[in-house]
């Protein structure tokens, strides 16, 4: 049976208090500020005597110091919304930071994924804190079972009001409701599975907010008529300790989502430990942390400066066939700021809406012990690693640091001919920036994605074969073509105001250079008509300035337009044979 969800209302009710008034679920044109922590550990999961345990290995000490520095930085920055992954909280910690004074502002929320605790510890630790300023809410009868299961429990933390006024905080306990199966037998046979999961609410007008742990997906039935799910603005969150988060079972609600409703105001904030994390001597490879948000401005109208500054600081646009951006993040440890438009803004004034351009990143941290410490730009480690092993050069040799990540995709895309639309420059038509239901990353930004890493290093393949092998020989440039002087040097060149062409002459005329491998003819030519057609607006001369190679066997085919007398065949062999084809 699958289990229901009910306002948070009722029980904050049952102990005398009203509803918070959050921040994040104010249906307004204000920003809210998140800070969110991916961490990477080894996560264990041992049953000892009968008893089960899951979370940070057991000299895990500096993961515990990690989160109580998690909890300055959210303090310090004053966010709306703080969050950590399934497992991920060792109960100590949260102990500790209560203990300490450590709390949301009165507008915040807190959404902490802990470690696993068995029954009786967890009914010690709500006799050891439950005060007069603090309550506990939980699934009381779930506690009566015996200490030969567990708990998967997310906290939300927020501060409400007693009928007098007094501020009290709330630790509200939601308990995982479905197991993940064979995968992970320990929780298959273990997991004492909570019935009752929240909605989280200012009132029946605001946002709603509801938290799928993990494979709590699965079950995630949006037809309860409690969750209103077709006329409500919703966040969702969605914490992992996750091996396969892409996988259908895992992914399979955001499809539905995303394809179901033409504007659903649903926006997902999935949450998983960091790339090189393990848990049963298996290691996450991909972390595949992510914010999907659906509207017009993440859609048909990117903010491209937007993208470009998200890209600097670990946060990667792509375009979800399904109609909805979908922005990565970073694979690696890190804490991460961001601040958010609303799921919904439907109360704010017309003068004051704003389109939603999905969320902008305000910064990322590293550890640097005792602390997390801002870092100024994200590092594509993974390419230059294969780039200096592959090709023996930097990545900086290939793509100068002035071309933003933004860019790179584009000078890939154009240099490959990886280009099937004439908008092809635009991220929602380009190739790389495209992700299907499977959620596979082409951006060379995440070149650790093992899902597509083959057809990766064979754009870059062909990418180093063209800077490298044919524009530095100046028999590629036919001599009855308007390139000729591209044979007295030539090199890379990109920009904004020529994203048409990737090449330029020593006297500074741009030209475009392809290299496609070896497609067959028809598709060769037809993307050179496709990139003439492009640069038509700029004038005849550019036009004929496009030259296609395409790999035919042994020889190098150039596909091009001149005026002159056709040339069909080279008078001898180089060694790079070409046979040269023309209109």
């Amino acid at each position: 049976m699958a289990s229901t969800f009910e306002g948070i209302d009722k029980f904050l009710s049952e102990k005398g208090l009203s509803l918070p008034d959050l921040e994040v679920l104010k249906p307004d044109a204000n920003l809210y500020k998140t800070l969110a922590y991916q961490p990477k550990g080894i996560a264990i999961a041992e049953n000892n005597d009968g008893k089960i345990f899951i979370g940070n290995s057991k000299d895990g000490h500096e993961s515990s110091l990690k989160l109580e520095a998690f909890f300055d930085l959210a303090v310090e920055k004053n966010v709306h919304l703080a969050l950590t992954p399934e497992y991920s909280c060792p109960w100590v910690v949260l102990k500790r930071i209560i203990a300490d004074g450590k709390a949301p502002t009165n507008d915040a929320l807190w959404i902490i994924g802990c470690e696993s605790i068995l029954p009786s510890e967890l009914k010690k630790f709500i006799n050891d804190t439950e005060s007069n300023d603090i309550k506990i809410i939980c699934e009381e009868d779930l506690l009566e079972n015996d200490d030969t299961g567990f708990f998967d429990p997310i906290c939300y933390m927020f501060n409400a009001e007693d009928s007098n006024g007094n501020k009290k905080l709330v630790i509200t306990i939601q308990f995982k409701t479905h197991v993940m199966g064979n995968n992970f037998q320990l929780e298959g046979d273990n997991l004492i599975r909570g019935k009752r999961r929240y909605i989280i609410r200012n009132s029946n007008s605001s946002i709603y907010l509801v938290t799928l742990i993990c494979s709590g997906c699965f079950d995630f039935d949006t037809d309860q008529d409690v969750l209103n799910f077709n006329n409500q603005p919703y966040l969702i969150f969605h914490p992992q300790l996750n091996l396969e988060p892409r996988n259908i079972n895992f992914r399979k609600y955001r499809s539905d989502i995303y394809s179901q409703y033409i504007d659903p105001k649903k926006e997902i904030i999935c949450l998983n430990w960091a790339q090189g994390s393990k848990i049963l001597d298996r290691e996450i490879v991909l972390s595949c942390s992510s914010i999907f948000v659906k509207s017009e401005a993440t859609t048909n109208k990117v903010d491209l400066n937007r993208i470009i500054e998200n890209d600097t600081l670990g946060l990667y646009y792509h375009y979800l066939v399904s109609r909805a951006g979908l922005f990565s993040f970073y694979p690696g440890e890190a804490v991460f700021y961001f601040e958010s438009y609303k799921a919904s803004i439907n109360q704010a004034p017309p003068q004051f809406q704003k389109a939603n351009r999905g969320p902008k990143m305000k910064g990322i941290y590293k550890w640097r012990d005792p602390k997390w410490e801002t870092n100024p730009e994200v590092k594509n480690e993974y390419l230059e690693e294969y780039l200096k092993e592959e090709f023996g050069s930097g990545i900086n040799n290939y793509f100068p640091n002035n071309v933003s990540l933004l860019n790179r995709e584009r000078l890939l895309a154009l240099s490959t001919g990886e280009i099937i639309d004439k908008e092809w420059t635009h991220p929602t038509k380009n190739e790389l920036f495209k992700v299907n239901e499977d959620e596979f990353y082409s951006r060379i930004a995440l070149f650790e994605d093992p899902k597509t890493e083959q057809k990766k290093k064979n754009l870059v393949a062909k990418y180093d074969a063209l800077i490298n092998a044919y524009l530095k020989n100046p028999e590629i440039f036919p001599d009855d073509s308007q390139l000729i002087d591209l044979k007295e040097g030539c090199s890379i060149h990109y920009d904004n105001e020529n994203l048409e062409t990737n090449v330029i002459s020593k006297d500074g005329i741009p030209a475009c250079v392809v290299y496609v491998g070896e497609v067959d003819s028809a598709k060769a030519k037809a993307l050179k008509g496709l990139l003439v057609d492009n640069l038509s607006r700029k004038g005849s001369q550019i036009q004929k300035r496009v030259l296609i190679l395409r790999r035919n066997r042994e020889d190098v085919e150039p596909i091009y337009s001149t005026d002159a007398p056709a040339v069909s065949e080279n008078s001898e062999k180089s060694e790079v044979s070409f046979k040269k084809t023309h209109d």
